[in-house]
């Protein structure tokens, strides 16, 4: 029998440990299409927080503790377009969303909570990037999108936004993800 996720029940969010990894091995999946993200949170992202590479961080239902999602975050620093009066590249600080998920064995056991994605991204990443810009200066939010439509589209629901096609090859040129060089870079300005 399937329960219901309402928007007004509480999620909370905690930082990724070697304790949470047998459960994240047993009860995380993603969706058929996005198995990458799935495979980077079973087998990587433990080594990546040993090596202070990325920070991974766990969504979970306060009322079960089961896992909703899991988001990554890194630092970087983005180059976009040529300054008009400097031949130099105008750069930006930024926080990198590496690796982003809802757990479909959430969704499918509280089909409710299908949607809620940008509501946690919302609620979760976006407040810990902006305490963050607090006590280092960033100024965007940035992912690296899978090339297709439907994903593409579907950021667009979380404020990111593409550079103008003339930025957005300069910048594929110069930056890409070892582990997608199809990528699509897109991101929005961090609001103070």
């Amino acid at each position: 029998m399937n329960e219901t996720v309402l928007k007004d029940e509480c999620y909370s969010c905690t930082h990724f440990s070697l304790g949470d990894r047998d459960e994240v091995i047993k009860n995380f999946k993603s969706r058929d299409d996005a198995k990458g993200l799935e495979n980077y949170l079973k087998e990587y992202a433990y080594e990546d927080e040993k090596d202070h590479n990325m920070r991974t961080y766990i969504v979970r239902y306060i009322k079960t503790g089961e896992i909703v999602a899991y988001f990554s975050l890194k630092a970087g620093l983005i180059s976009i377009g040529k300054s008009r009066k400097k031949a130099s590249i105008i750069t930006y600080p930024g926080a990198e969303v590496a690796n982003y998920s809802m757990n479909q064995n959430f969704i499918d056991k509280y089909p409710s909570a299908k949607g809620e994605g940008v509501d946690i991204f919302r609620t979760f990443v976006v407040p810990l990037i902006r305490e963050v810009a607090e006590s280092i200066g960033l100024k965007i939010i940035y992912i690296f999108s899978l090339p297709e439509e439907k994903v593409i589209n579907n950021y667009y629901k979380y404020d990111f936004r593409r550079l103008e096609s003339r930025y957005e090859k300069e910048l594929h040129r110069r930056i890409k993800p070892g582990y997608d060089k199809n990528c699509i870079f897109m991101y929005q300005i961090l609001d103070q």
